[in-house]
């Protein structure tokens, strides 16, 4: 089963973790940080000290996109997180890693 992991960058209590799994999957796995979101950036659209919520929509848009890519197999999906140029990585503030994809 594919997986997906991220975190909001530097701030996020959770990315040591996060990279540290990402490093033991053997399975299929994408990482992605979004350097300014903090911990709970991506869910509850707090990033910093801005409240408008755009980072909540770019956190759950991230998510739908996976379950597009994973579940129905979506080419203009996966291309948001597969290739050195991917929807994500050209994104400022994302970073992906990938393996085994």
């Amino acid at each position: 089963m594919p997986t997906l992991l991220f975190n909001g960058g530097p701030a996020d209590q959770a990315t040591k973790n996060s990279v540290e799994n990402f490093d033991l999957l053997t399975v299929p796995t994408v990482l992605v940080s979004q350097e300014t979101a903090g911990h709970s950036g991506l869910t509850y659209g707090l990033s910093g000290t801005d409240t408008s919520a755009q980072m909540m929509i770019a956190g759950y848009g991230m998510v739908a996109e996976w379950f597009d890519y994973t579940l129905h197999n979506s080419e203009p999906a996966k291309k948001q997180f597969v290739g050195t140029d991917c929807g994500l990585c050209t994104e400022p503030g994302w970073a992906v890693q990938t393996k085994n994809l």
